[in-house]
């Protein structure tokens, strides 16, 4: 009996052992609500060209990891931290370069600096940006690195959005740094008239991507990479754009057009 019990107690600890040799991890996939690119539908659902493509790849290889929605400093933090972690739609900027492995290109947005509409903030380069009383942004999104990186002191960083646009509203900032379409987005969503706010100040254009966190496994990037470039070459991801080109003109009255192997919130003319 004691014989017994003694090979159970080795069994068991041979057993957890093992356990902790192996990966205690799976893949994980995570968004921020930013329409029309990645936002959470009207069933609760995550919904969206960025979404749409993720899910297209997943079908294509098999995988069904659940996708979500979490705020952006979160989902940074998750994307630098953990292994296959897959992020979308990431600003693909020099600076993360080679912090994440890259998938592909889908969305190229204008990043906007806006102003409540009357407000007389007047502001036409970045030293005039710098010199008001404050700046509406997301923590750890590419706006925040943007303003970081170039020397502001006036950034007031929150979790979301939402809270740039009441605090904007409020005359709590003099202004608000988003995207066109995304700042759109939200008013409609909030219920806010988007011609409140006034466009100032274009910085950038951020290239919108799926990335995945950079020890994440070989193999899983490379059958990422090859499947996203397949639902390219097939023209999926064409009509994909094409769909929510339309939505996006439809829904916040942004032009938009499929070009270059994305969807730019822009149309040349």
């Amino acid at each position: 009996m004691k014989k017994f019990k003694l090979l159970t107690v080795i069994f068991l600890f041979f057993g957890i052992f093992l356990l902790f040799l192996q990966p205690c991890f799976g893949l994980e996939i995570g968004t921020v609500q930013e329409p029309p690119g990645n936002f959470k539908g009207a069933d609760g659902k995550p919904d969206g060209l960025s979404v749409d493509f993720v899910k297209e790849i997943q079908k294509r290889i098999g995988d069904t990891t659940p996708i979500n929605i979490l705020p952006g400093a979160r989902l940074i933090h998750n994307s630098l931290t953990k292994p296959d972690y897959v992020i979308f739609s990431l600003s693909r900027t020099g600076a993360r370069e080679e912090k994440y492995h890259w998938i592909t290109l889908m969305m190229r947005k204008p990043l906007v600096m806006f102003a409540k509409k009357g407000s007389g903030v007047n502001v036409k380069t970045l030293d005039d940006a710098k010199k008001v009383s404050g700046i509406g942004v997301m923590r750890s999104s590419v706006q925040h690195e943007f303003l970081t990186k170039n020397g502001f002191t006036n950034a007031k960083p929150v979790i979301e959005h939402e809270q740039n646009v009441k605090k904007l509203l409020a005359g709590r900032v003099d202004l608000a740094y988003h995207s066109m379409q995304g700042m759109a987005g939200l008013c409609k969503s909030m219920g806010v008239d988007f011609n409140e706010l006034e466009p100032v100040l274009v910085l950038q254009v951020s290239k919108s991507s799926i990335a995945m966190s950079k020890s994440s496994d070989p193999g899983i990037v490379k059958k990422w990479q090859d499947t996203a470039k397949a639902i390219k070459d097939d023209g999926t991801f064409e009509k994909m754009a094409q769909k929510w080109a339309e939505y996006t003109e439809k829904t916040i009255s942004i032009k938009c057009e499929v070009k270059d192997g994305a969807l730019n919130f822009w149309q040349d003319k």
